[in-house]
């Protein structure tokens, strides 16, 4: 009887606590999205190994100050990035646009001049023109006769660069002249200058052809990593490579083996690490009202000796 009592009152325990209403858990304190209504639309290229990192980047800022992002990934298509900005101007609205570009200088200023009747715009990487720059609020990203002087520098330094080839991807005057003047200046003279064609066979082709002419060249400026290898290839066979360094004015994470190698004796980058900091200081200064300015980026040496120990932020 006992027993039987006892179970009873539990379970009658039981069923009470069961049917009596439970305390709500405190709610938690609203998102930072919900606190400021303030947007920032993003336009960038993950395909793009100095600009996928800053996807992140962007998301981080947003989150931590409210504001909601609107972020459009072209995937390093041109046509895409331009119907991208396109959809927005018709379709949403925001307190600042920031755009990467993937585009022709020529056609980048015309979006920048869209954009711009919309929001204010802030470039990151590639600037636009001198008379339609001036629709852009702030500018981040490193500058083209940096590159240059850093690789003078470098070449001057080590004895090599006063008879030098370049070899650039596709005719492009405005950089091939800043090119050569920068270098003149750095006092590393360009001898002769052409084009890889986004091929090795053609940096092979070019080298033999320009070593029959020029047999005092002591060093080869590129930009790709196919113009490395054509110029290490055609120096190693002739015997040559000893004499001539082979270094680069772009860089991306691949050619950290072309350096480890002795494919490339240097190369120039700039950090996307550095530019997420600064955008992550222009933005909240840009949405406060406050005066903004261009951010230039530090250009960074590699080497096959610091290459390993320097953190630039890819991914």
């Amino acid at each position: 009887m006992c027993a039987a009592l006892v179970f009873a009152l539990a379970l009658l325990w039981a069923l009470g606590a069961a049917l009596s209403p439970r305390p709500e858990p405190p709610a938690e304190p609203p998102s930072p999205t919900a606190v400021d209504g303030r947007v920032v639309a993003w336009f960038g290229s993950s395909s793009d190994p100095f600009c996928a990192p800053l996807y992140d980047v962007m998301e981080e800022v947003c989150r931590a100050n409210g504001w909601r992002l609107v972020s459009y990934d072209c995937k390093g298509r041109t046509a895409g990035q331009k119907g991208q900005i396109e959809d927005f101007l018709r379709t949403e609205k925001a307190d600042v646009a920031v755009l990467y570009s993937v585009m022709e200088e020529s056609e980048l200023n015309g979006q920048v001049k869209a954009l711009a009747e919309a929001c204010p715009v802030v470039t990151v990487g590639q600037r636009a023109g001198t008379i339609d720059g001036r629709y852009v609020t702030a500018h981040i990203g490193g500058e083209e006769r940096q590159r240059t002087q850093t690789l003078a520098k470098y070449l001057v330094e080590n004895g090599r660069g006063e008879k030098a080839l370049l070899m650039t991807e596709v005719p492009d005057e405005k950089m091939e002249r800043e090119t050569t003047d920068g270098f003149s200046e750095g006092n590393v003279s360009i001898l002769d200058h052409n084009y890889t064609w986004g091929g090795q066979v053609y940096a092979e082709r070019y080298m033999n052809t320009a070593l029959d002419t020029f047999s005092e060249v002591d060093a080869v400026v590129c930009i790709s990593r196919h113009g490395a290898a054509g110029a290490q290839a055609v120096l190693t066979e002739r015997g040559l490579r000893d004499r001539a360094k082979i270094v680069s004015l772009r860089y991306d994470p691949a050619m950290a083996d072309d350096l480890a190698l002795g494919v490339l004796d240097a190369a120039v980058a700039f950090a996307p690490k550095e530019a997420g900091e600064r955008l992550a200081e222009t933005l909240p200064d840009l949405l406060d009202g406050k005066e903004t300015e261009d951010k230039t980026l530090t250009p960074v040496l590699l080497t096959p000796e610091n290459v390993d120990e320097t953190e630039l932020g890819y991914e």
